[in-house]
């Protein structure tokens, strides 16, 4: 027994031994949303020269040329018609709530000239007079008379392909479903599914005087539709009865090989009974009529099996012959494969559109295309106004007289094409575009939207203050300091951009912020650059930026500092280094300009030494002037590094290494300030040896290279490690860092390993590791984090395993040494056999504690399904166990904070444990909130707003009919006139209804542990429906006072209450200041109107 007693104690002692240290719980969350402006989405043109135009109104106000939507969702949907001279005829909107989404796809006419559009929706709709609701998102079709006027709404799960008409009925094609509609109301009269024969639709035409029904689509299976055999992988052609939707007749496009797919995607019955059809395929086809006889087809290119080939045929009545047939040549880009069908409509834009008499005219864009020349067959022409498109074409009676080469000047991503039997006609899809062709007049959007994206973060000083980096276009509500870098000129629109540097308060608020206006994002690729700010311990900042032309740094003072390009022959990025002090004034700038076309600065990472001075590392394939000084760098590829001074900016040395490219370039000193350098080098000379450092040389390998370089602070080489130096041909497998980290001793190093499709690989320390996971999707990149002393020597390594790629992670440490990764990885992840199962599938964040001494795990914390990509992440430590992250996210909640998204980025700022300065702060929108009116009705008289604190707090109201309650996250305490917490919350405030004939007054008073007490004035009106929430401060001084009280505007209404609501004193005199010396000592409700007219509430005492 006692020998049992023995034993399970010491299992529970070696299980304490290794027992894991508890995570900190995220402590504050800071968000900055925008709003993407809305779009026009697709255009559609009559034979009478009508427009039809269906978009996504986003944000607080979107204007289109005259028409003034002020959106209730997120995006809201909007149909505009107008005549053959551009003048408006109506305007309707639709909406799925207040967080609704209605994205509209594509539009069509009937032969009534009645407007139907297809679409994905998210909410609830209300729609000529019918409801649709979906909390996943699904798809909708709906019709609007002549007028405008709504006609039914009908909604299915699947993506709408195509719509089509007969006299009485409407055809939908919704992947693999295709439904028959009565016209006159919407409802469903026949329907079937192709879910099992595995047949995607992707269009339909009918034939009105015989009855029939056309559809095309790809089968994905072998096997039989109404008896006709279909075969796998092939594009498919049915016609059938459109009463009952059966079908007796097919044809077919097969490949020509072992291996191909082919598929339909558009179709159009012509005039004379035969069928237009255009599809894509990833090999040679040919035609298989109805009776199985295969047709010999134009395939003129070799075709490699690898690409898209885009095909046209004219196809005679009842399949039974092919008219003529003709295909591209290869479209470079995504491989077409059975996988990625399915989606291949997101991707492409296709549209038949009949002409006179037997001719047809074909429209075509792919949205991720690049400027590329296509060889397509005679036949096809160009249409000026169509250059952006990848092609149109008419062909007429199958004549074929030469090749024409057809071409794209620039992607149209965001664009579509129309036809209206004379006029091919352009609209760009962003939300500042014209339209033009037909006599249509030019349009344009009024409407301001921005963008935000996370480039670093990093906590300075031991408060809990941090610097955030980011990168923003147009208009944002940058953490309640508006930002408008959105210009609308009349001729010439602008979206300008800029890098904003800002210091962050723990409560949430900017202490300053400076701007760099008219930069590129190119400079903030992480694929290009590494590291590209940094912050020394005196609080001043270093930052990268990239511009074209012109740029302006601006500071918190709005002191405007202006830089612009010396030789205007070239239009490259230029590079600009600005130095800022700790109040975000500019100390000094250096701008880096190359000197030749298409020749840039990359792969460029910026730090301070221990005196403040700005290290540079980064390459170049160009001389570049620096200040207007040359620095001639004159082979193909150079490695550079400089060091600038503290104080002046001054050179104080520059080294160049010739015939060397680094990719993913980090750099950072030690206490002697020293320099290190990490990165996977590419050579110009793959037939090299060694590299050479200046007097160092590093062994070359050719199977893999990581490089690790010391030098002193004058820029002299010292030493060179390869960290597979040593690696043979046959075991081929290299890596890159993400993160090189000094922790005051030794150094950090993050990053990705490749190992092609083995299962085992080698570390940076020389081992051999195998995956315990070994799928195609992780064996590929393999992370990894190691301790590297300052001679290269590996100290410890530990590879970081999940179950698919973990990309571009982050690596930062405490006071004490302590290494912390933030993990962006699909669910699981594996640390020393230590495995964390995410509950959910999908990619997550987590955040890994690792020893400083050995590397052992100290704990995993699951950070919840996160949305975006890692890439513009980052993570910096403030102090063992308080950290903070930011990045971008579409999630609809963080960390259970919700996210206000509205359908654009959303910036974010995520502290993890307890920040060491208390705060407290009652807000909404950013905006301090002392005064909040509620509205007085029957029931639901509710206002709330967000307490953003660190501390034990308690909230109480001074009025019985005012209670209060919270809410942290999923927590709900119960409603009382006094409550209680700790950390964030949300305060909800439930008022009776006012029956008293007078408005009434309570106040909030919060109370924090360390804090300053807040207090909030709520007002009720004695009117019912009052809805009006007012959160806006009037300045009045002094206060308290005993005689005089002045106002920082004139104003011109005035009434003074005491706390019971009772009013003691009125007047509408316009004045400055008022006396008071008459009241009795106590606290008063102020309540005044200024010279806007807007209502504004404060509490004063009068001693």
């Amino acid at each position: 027994m006692k020998k049992t007693l023995f034993f399970v104690f010491g299992l529970l002692f070696s299980l304490l031994l290794k027992a894991q240290e508890t995570p900190p719980e995220v402590s504050r969350f800071l968000q900055v949303n925008t709003y993407n402006g809305g779009h026009l989405s697709h255009l559609l043109s009559d034979q009478s020269n009508n427009s039809y135009m269906t978009g996504i109104a986003n944000g607080t106000n979107f204007s289109f040329d005259g028409y003034n939507i002020k959106p209730i969702g997120n995006d809201d949907m909007f149909v505009i018609k107008t005549n053959a001279t551009g003048q408006n005829q109506w305007l309707k909107t639709v909406n799925a709530g207040s967080k609704g989404i209605v994205t509209p796809y594509k539009s069509y006419l009937n032969f009534s000239g009645e407007l139907y559009v297809s679409g994905f929706f998210k909410g609830t709709i209300n729609f000529a007079g019918k409801t649709i609701t979906s909390d996943i998102g699904e798809n909708f079709v709906t019709k609007y008379g002549t007028d405008g006027s709504e006609k039914w709404i009908f909604k299915t799960s699947a993506f709408v392909g195509d719509v089509a008409f007969s006299a009485n009925d409407t055809f939908v094609a919704s992947i693999y479903d295709l439904f028959k509609i009565d016209d006159t109301d919407g409802t469903i009269t026949a329907s079937r599914s192709f879910q099992n024969q595995q047949f995607k639709i992707n269009s339909i035409t009918a034939n009105v005087l015989n009855e029939e029904i056309y559809i095309g689509g790809l089968s994905f299976i072998t096997g039989t539709i109404d008896g006709i055999p279909v075969d796998a992988n092939k594009g498919v052609l049915l016609r059938g009865n459109y009463y009952n939707l059966t079908f007796s007749q097919s044809a077919q496009f097969p490949v020509i090989g072992w291996s191909g797919v082919s598929e339909v995607f558009d179709i159009r019955r012509l005039s004379d009974a035969s069928l237009a059809v255009v599809g894509l395929s990833s090999n040679q086809i040919n035609f298989k009529n109805n009776a199985g006889i295969i047709f010999p087809t134009n395939n003129p290119e070799n075709y490699s099996g690898d690409g898209q080939y885009l095909f046209v045929a004219k196809i005679s009545p009842g399949f039974s012959s092919l008219d003529w047939f003709r295909t591209s040549s290869k479209i470079d880009g995504l491989r077409y494969t059975n996988s990625n069908s399915v989606d291949v409509l997101e991707i492409y834009n296709f549209d038949v559109f009949p002409n006179v008499a037997t001719n047809f005219r074909v429209l075509f864009k792919r949205t991720n295309e690049s400027a590329k020349t296509y060889k397509l067959p005679s036949g096809y022409e160009t249409v000026d106004e169509g250059r952006p498109l990848l092609f149109n074409c008419e062909y007429s009676n199958g004549l074929h007289n030469a090749d024409v080469n057809i071409w794209s000047d620039y992607p149209l991503k965001n664009g579509y094409l129309t036809y209206n039997g004379s006029d091919v006609r352009r609209y760009d899809k962003t939300p500042l575009f014209t339209i033009v062709g037909g006599g249509l007049n030019k349009r344009k959007t009024e409407t301001e939207f921005g963008s935000l994206s996370s480039n670093y973060i990093k906590h300075t000083g031991i408060d809990g203050s941090l610097i955030s980096y980011t990168y923003q276009c147009g208009k944002t509500n940058y953490f309640g300091n508006e930002i408008n870098n959105f210009i609308l000129p009349p001729l010439n629109p602008q979206i300008v951009c800029s890098d904003i540097l800002s210091k962050i308060a723990p409560n949430g608020k900017p202490i300053w912020k400076s701007q760099i206006i008219g930069t590129t994002q190119t400079a903030t690729n992480p694929s290009w650059t590494a590291k590209l700010a940094d912050t020394n311990v005196s609080g001043e900042n270093v930052v990268l930026s990239q511009f074209t032309n012109q740029a302006q740094f601006l500071d918190n003072n709005n002191v405007p500092t202006n830089f612009s390009r010396q030789i205007s022959t070239i239009s490259n990025h230029l590079t600009l280094i600005t130095n800022t002090n700790a109040d975000g004034t500019l100390k000094w700038a250096k701008k880096l300009e190359p000197t030749t076309e298409a020749k840039k600065i990359t792969y460029s990472s910026v730090t301070y030494d221990n005196n403040g001075n700005v290290i540079l590392a980064g390459t170049t394939d160009d001389t570049f002037l620096l200040d207007d000084v040359a620095y001639n760098f004159n082979k193909n590829k150079v490695l550079f590094l400089m060091k600038f001074d503290a104080n002046t900016g001054n050179i104080l040395f520059a080294k160049q290494f010739i015939d060397m490219d680094a990719f993913m370039l980090h750099l950072d000193t030690d206490n002697e300030n020293n320099i290190y350098l990490s990165f996977e080098p590419i050579p110009e000379n793959w037939g090299i040896t060694s590299y050479n450092f200046g007097s160092v040389q590093v062994p070359f390998s050719e199977s893999a290279n990581h490089l690790f370089l010391k030098f002193d602070s004058n820029g002299n080489t010292l030493l060179g490690k390869n960290f597979y130096a040593n690696n043979s041909s046959s075991d081929y497998n290299y890596s890159w860092p993400h993160s090189l980290k000094f922790d005051g001793t030794d150094f950090i190093i993050s990053g990705e390993i490749y190992s092609g499709d083995r299962i085992s690989y080698k570390g940076i320390d020389g081992q051999i590791y195998t995956h315990p996971y070994p799928t195609s999707t992780t064996t590929n990149v393999n992370d990894f984090i190691a301790k590297v002393d300052k001679s290269g020597n590996v100290i410890w390594h530990k590879p970081i395993f999940a179950t698919n790629r973990i990309h571009q992670n982050k690596a930062d440490v405490d006071e004490t040494g302590n290494v912390y990764y933030y993990i962006n990885a699909f669910n699981k992840i594996n640390i020393d056999g230590n495995e964390m199962q995410f509950p959910i599938d999908g990619r997550h964040s987590a955040i890994v504690k690792l020893s400083t001494a050995d590397g052992t795990l100290k704990y995993m914390k699951d950070l919840g399904v996160h949305s975006n990509t890692i890439y513009n992440s980052s993570l910096s430590v403030l102090q063992n166990d308080v950290l903070s992250i930011s990045g971008n996210i579409s999630n609809q909640d963080r960390f259970l904070y919700p996210i206000n998204d509205h359908n654009s980025s959303n910036y974010y700022i995520a502290t993890l444990g307890k920040l060491p300065t208390p705060y407290l702060t009652p807000e909404s929108d950013y905006l301090l909130v002392t005064n909040i009116e509620v509205p007085n009705n029957i029931t639901d008289n509710n206002g709330e707003f967000d307490l953003i604190t660190n501390v034990d707090w308690t909230a109480t109201s001074n009025q019985n009919w005012l209670t209060l309650s919270s809410e942290k996250y999923t927590l709900k305490n119960q409603t009382t006139t006094n409550i209680n917490g700790s950390g964030d919350h949300k305060i909800i405030l439930n008022a009776s209804q006012n029956l008293t004939g007078n408005e009434r007054f309570a106040i909030i008073t919060i109370n924090g542990n360390g804090v300053a007490s807040k207090e909030i004035i709520v007002t009720q009106s004695a009117n019912l429906g009052i809805t009006n929430i007012s959160e806006k401060t009037f300045s009045i001084y002094p206060n308290p006072t005993s005689d005089y009280i002045n106002f920082s505007e004139q104003i011109q209404d005035l009434k003074i209450f005491d706390i019971s609501g009772k009013l003691v004193k009125s007047t509408s005199e316009k004045v400055n200041k008022i006396d008071i010396t008459y009241l009795q000592k106590g606290t008063y409700i102020i309540q005044i109107v200024d010279k806007d007219g807007i209502k504004r509430i404060q509490k004063i005492i009068k001693k």
